[in-house]
């Protein structure tokens, strides 16, 4: 399946950056989505300039629950949800980027662990701030997979919040990087995004995205997985680039978010549509 890389160029120090990320769709044809008015071509020289920016320090203050968490009566990124696990445990996990499908039903990707046994798994937000109190249904985790490594994501079906397509509220969603992009694109060093019902938006630096997955230097909390892993623009643009899964010391993890979408049929919801 083709795909546009991302580009990015500067003109100067105070360089406006061109975006032209990819979601893919369903039929085998991609999604473009652009934002900017500066054109330029793509280069080793230009891909160089792309300086994505740490947002952690200016991220809004979201609603919190008894227990510390993140949380909504509308769904949205970030936000945690309630499900049970094969035990019949009682676990929090985070809703992740939203999503369409090809009749325009809307969702949201999640991390595939956050399910009862990988079967299909009951959904609830929390109705006020009270982490014990009363909760709706949202939908039914489906289609997920975790094979502990590459693959770690499931969807959600369910209305989306009218904001749904910002990160936190704040940063809109332009599209996706592709997981061939991302090695080229995202140095070690840069800063990379979440948006964790436990952490909030944290940002730390990339150690690598070149084997399986995307591994950054954040320490992440339990309730974060399933998160919406991200990259700023200094245009203030979000990327997506992968759906947190977890923790291997002191690294954080992430599926690469393409082949999730690809897998399920999606496409992200971008603040352009």
């Amino acid at each position: 399946m083709s795909t546009k890389r991302l580009r990015a160029a500067a003109a100067g120090i105070a360089a406006a950056v061109v975006l032209s990320a990819c979601s893919t769709a369903t039929g085998g044809q991609p999604v473009a989505v652009q934002s900017s008015a500066v054109t330029a071509s793509s280069s080793p020289e230009t891909e160089q300039l792309i300086r994505w920016v740490d947002v952690e320090a200016e991220a809004p203050v979201l609603p919190r629950d008894t227990q510390g968490m993140q949380y909504g009566t509308d769904a949205k990124p970030g936000i945690g949800f309630g499900y049970r696990n094969s035990e019949k445990q009682s676990r929090v996990c985070t809703l992740g980027p939203a999503v369409r499908d090809a009749t325009g039903r809307s969702g949201f990707l999640t991390a595939g662990h956050c399910t009862a046994a990988l079967s299909s798994t009951p959904a609830y937000l929390s109705q006020t701030s009270d982490a014990l109190g009363p909760q709706t249904l949202m939908g039914d985790v489906q289609d997920a997979v975790d094979d502990d490594a590459a693959n770690d994501s499931a969807v959600i079906w369910a209305p989306a919040a009218a904001d749904a397509s910002r990160i936190a509220g704040r940063w809109p969603v332009a599209g996706i990087m592709a997981k061939a992009d991302v090695p080229s694109l995202v140095k070690p060093g840069d800063p990379v995004c979440l948006n964790g019902s436990r952490s909030g938006v944290m940002c730390s630096p990339l150690i690598s995205a070149d084997g399986y997955d995307i591994r950054t230097q954040a320490t992440t909390q339990g309730n974060d997985s399933g998160a919406p892993v991200f990259v700023v623009a200094p245009s203030g643009s979000a990327i997506l680039i992968g759906i947190h899964r977890g923790v291997d010391g002191a690294m954080g993890l992430a599926t690469f978010i393409s082949p999730a979408l690809d897998r399920l049929h999606v496409t992200v919801a971008t603040a352009a549509q």
